[in-house]
């Protein structure tokens, strides 16, 4: 390893010459063919801006990153240390801040011979508001990569030049937008990431800016291969509003979100979110090449590129310069494990799950699973059907005060029928109640038990629809739901289960903002259907949002 460094750029030191014709010639090598256009102006309204992320400027700068002589980049060899002059000298050309040590470009950390082994690259756009300039959202991506390997060149084109190279073009059109938005903005390159995130845990333990004024980071890593029209946003449920807030500033054309639930804490924005700071991730997937030496040049979509860039310019502007800020509050992982699990039940299990009652068999005995049934309404606990060699589905548990006890069901009752169908199992329980609230809501129900293994006289058990309010209003909604922390005034689809909610094109996880104009609750939803017309649905699904009629 060599220890050649260069002195960091300072806001008041002197810039090489031939800075100018460095990055000319670095333009003429990857745009050889490119036709001769007018100097750029020196500033943009908000869609000339976003129209500035260019694709043969991504390619530019990726070109640049990827290419051998910056031999994979590796966090403190020679090729590192090149990459990071590099992003140095994008920022002085576009007149960005420093935001390092020393009113430099540039935060050094682990020194040897009091020199630095790795480099942050941090600047800062001004906001334009005297009184939130010193709130911050941050924008970053790691720019080094893993190196020379076995005598071979790993040139982390995906990994990560092109986060690293979505961010320059992303820091370009934000500070040539007149009027800048209201808050300033952060522009970080983290080094040393493949080594375990140093550069991002550096900066959250010796930040520049104090850490309580960045309200909000956006992540970028392996955002070069997108496919399927789809990029996926990790850590969409780390803050309250999140969700909403992206897919209302994406529009029919733009591409398809996935919401991923499962923080990822191998890359940079888990070292922010350690510090209480609300943090996502654009990514575009793992089906690429990966820490090896084919992550090349060619296999970058740019188009795809641009467009995931555009998304990032429209909501980094927006938070920067909207009062929705506010509405982003952080949520521990504690609150986020809380709401993970209610995802995972509401999307596991069936109509049963809402009941809240466990019932136990064999399966569920032998595995350790628990499943919870419609039975919850009549008070029962369900065993196993088969353990005692009869038919029917025995109860385990009456609850005390509970429509069950009301009925005058017992312990070890076994219900052999219901409206004529025969019950093997709690499926069958739940399947015949829906079917008869679903068609026949306003006719009462029957059910055939035997009280003891000996008995061959059955008892008979009313049911009426309207006693089992709870299961009446899941069956006439035509679809279960769940609330989270992460996305206040939303119902999240668990299950459609009506033929008229499958009819409507609603779909499990689908969100529903807005019933009948009114913000969704749960209070919204019982009032709507209790008057028997068509619900009006405003929904979110993959960032876009749609409107669907559910005829009652």
């Amino acid at each position: 390893m060599q220890t050649n460094r260069r002195k960091p750029f300072g806001s008041n030191g002197v810039l090489l010459l031939a800075l100018p014709l460095f990055i000319a010639t670095l333009s003429a090598t990857f745009a050889e063919d490119e036709p001769t256009r007018p100097p750029k102006p020196a500033s943009f309204d908000f869609q000339g801006a976003m129209d500035d992320i260019r694709v043969d400027e991504l390619q530019m700068h990726l070109g640049w990153l990827a290419d051998r002589p910056q031999e994979g980049r590796c966090a403190g060899t020679e090729g590192g240390h090149r990459a990071g002059d590099y992003l140095v000298m994008q920022l002085v050309l576009l007149g960005l801040e420093p935001a390092g040590n020393d009113d430099s470009y540039l935060q050094g950390f682990q020194f040897i011979a009091g020199e630095p082994q790795y480099r942050n690259v941090l600047g800062v756009i001004r906001g334009s508001d005297p009184d939130q300039a010193d709130e911050y959202i941050m924008i970053c991506a790691h720019y080094d990569h893993v190196g020379i390997i076995n005598n071979e060149i790993y040139p982390g084109a995906n990994d990560n030049a092109s986060g690293t190279s979505m961010i320059l073009e992303l820091a370009e059109s934000l500070q040539k937008l007149e009027p800048r938005p209201k808050r300033s903005i952060i522009i970080a390159f983290w080094d040393a990431e493949e080594l375990g995130l140093l550069g991002s845990r550096h900066f959250a333990n010796n930040p520049t800016v104090p850490l309580r004024q960045i309200k909000m980071v956006f992540n970028f890593d392996m955002v070069g291969t997108l496919q399927n029209n789809t990029f996926e946003l990790f850590g969409g449920n780390v803050a309250t509003g999140i969700r909403e807030m992206v897919s209302r500033l994406t529009g029919p054309d733009d591409p398809d979100i996935e919401f991923t639930t499962e923080y990822l804490l191998a890359s940079d924005h888990s070292s922010l979110y350690a510090k209480r700071i609300p943090a996502v991730m654009f990514f575009t997937g793992m089906d690429c090449p990966y820490h090896v030496p084919d992550d090349t040049f060619d296999i970058i979509n740019f188009e795809g590129m641009k467009r995931i860039a555009d998304i990032a310019f429209r909501i980094v502007f927006h938070l920067a310069d909207s009062d929705e800020l506010a509405k982003i509050k952080y949520l521990s992982p504690r609150e986020v494990q809380r709401d993970k699990a209610k995802a995972g039940d509401a999307s596991a299990l069936w109509v049963t799950d809402t009941m809240g009652l466990t019932i136990e068999d064999e399966e569920a005995d032998d595995s350790g699973d628990s499943f919870k049934s419609l039975g919850k309404l009549l008070g029962n606990l369900f065993g196993s059907t088969d353990s005692d060699g009869q038919t029917g589905l025995r109860i385990a548990k009456v609850a005390r005060k509970s429509y069950a006890a009301q009925l005058g069901l017992q312990r070890g009752d076994r219900i052999v029928t219901f409206n004529g169908r025969d019950v093997e199992n709690h499926f069958d329980f739940d399947e015949a109640i829906i079917a008869c609230l679903d068609h026949e809501p306003d006719r009462t129900m029957y059910l055939r038990v035997a009280r003891t293994k000996e008995s061959k006289e059955w008892l008979r058990f009313e049911i009426n629809p309207t006693d089992l309010t709870e299961a009446f209003q899941i069956v006439r909604q035509g679809f279960m739901y769940w609330e989270s922390q992460a996305e206040p005034d939303t119902l999240i689809v668990g299950s459609v289960i009506s033929e008229s909610a499958t009819e409507s094109g609603l779909q499990t996880n689908d969100r529903i903002m807005h019933i009948n104009d009114q913000r969704a609750s749960g209070e919204t939803l019982r009032d709507a259907v209790k008057t028997k017309r068509l619900l009006s649905l405003e929904i979110e699904r993959n960032g876009k949002i749609s409107q669907l009629e559910l005829a009652l």
